[in-house]
Formats: structure tokens, C-alpha cells, sequence
């Protein structure tokens, strides 16, 4: 595989119910994190247009998932807070900012390149737009306010994790 350095980061869900070799890292329902290729190689399939560069995080599950329910493969609240300090993680290791250039859902980067919800898109990309089960989500423009907002709420979950992991490593003295 192609090497690459790690200076992004792609938050995904799987909509399947096992782990996936497009991502680097899975995040199972119950919290454990299985790596399954180091961030330093390149993995050609897992964000449109933004493969390069980018370590891929997925959390398992969503399987038949609709933006109203999420039925019986939903996200866990373990499973998001072990894919923020797995981000955070990376943050630290590979000094990759916390801003929505760098750190992003997999929504975020299908809004802003034209196949997100409501972009007419057939094979459109909605994971981490939200993170519960939502109702009344109709138009391209609800679709970036939830997408921001959630991308902004896992952002902030990971600068917290790795202020944490900074904090600890400055105590250890290294």
C-alpha cells in the first residue's frame, strides 16, 4: 500500500454491523477500537475526493438506519466517546489541528462536495449528520446546520480528549 502522513481525519459509520477494511480504525458498539491499518498508509476508498491524507474512523453499525430512526445497530454514546479519543489520539501523535479542515464527518465532506443529503446525489453520504434519531429534516440547508453542529459537537469531544492525553503524557514528563 501507498504511504501516506497522516493530516486529517474522517469520521464515518459503517452501516454495516461488523468492522470494515476501508477504515483504518473501527470503533465497535460496545467501545473497543480494532486498528485495522496503520494511519500511515493510504486507503483508497473510504471519503470522495479526500482519501490522501486522511486516517479514517469509523464507528460499527447504522445498519438500515433513516435520519428518523436508527433502529437496532445505533450508535452507543461508548462507541462515540471511544472514536473521539481515538481522534484525539491522532491529534496528538500527528499534531492534526481541530478545526473542519482537518477533522470532519463523512457528512460534512459530502455537503461541501455535492453528495450530501438533498444534492440529488444517488449515493449520497449522511453519517454523523446527527447523532440521535431526528424528525423534520427536509432541505439541503437543515441538512449543513445538523451536519455543523454535530461535526462541532464530536470536534469538541476530541480537543477535550486530547487535552487530556497532553496533559497526562506534560505529568509523565514526556
Amino acid at each position: 500500500m501507498e504511504k501516506q502522513t497522516p493530516t486529517r481525519i474522517a469520521i464515518h459509520w459503517s452501516a454495516s454491523n461488523r468492522p470494515e477494511s476501508c477504515y483504518h480504525i473501527n470503533v465497535l458498539r460496545d467501545g473497543k477500537v480494532i486498528h485495522q491499518a496503520p494511519p500511515t498508509e493510504r486507503l483508497p476508498r473510504h471519503t470522495k475526493l479526500r482519501n490522501t491524507g486522511t486516517v479514517a474512523i469509523a464507528a460499527i453499525g447504522m445498519v438500515d438506519a433513516i435520519f428518523e430512526d436508527f433502529g437496532k445497530f445505533a450508535l452507543t454514546n461508548n462507541q462515540i466517546e471511544a472514536l473521539c479519543a481515538e481522534a484525539a489520539n491522532l491529534v496528538v501523535q500527528y499534531n492534526i489541528p481541530i478545526d473542519t479542515d482537518h477533522i470532519f464527518t463523512h457528512c460534512e465532506a459530502a455537503l461541501t462536495d455535492g453528495y450530501g443529503p438533498y444534492q440529488g446525489e444517488p449515493d449520497l453520504r449522511w453519517d454523523f449528520m446527527i447523532l440521535r434519531p431526528t424528525v423534520g429534516i427536509k432541505t439541503e440547508k437543515q441538512a449543513k446546520l445538523w451536519a455543523s453542529t454535530t461535526g462541532r459537537v464530536l470536534r469538541t469531544k476530541i480537543r477535550w480528549y486530547a487535552e487530556r492525553i497532553k496533559e497526562r503524557k506534560a505529568k509523565d514528563g514526556l
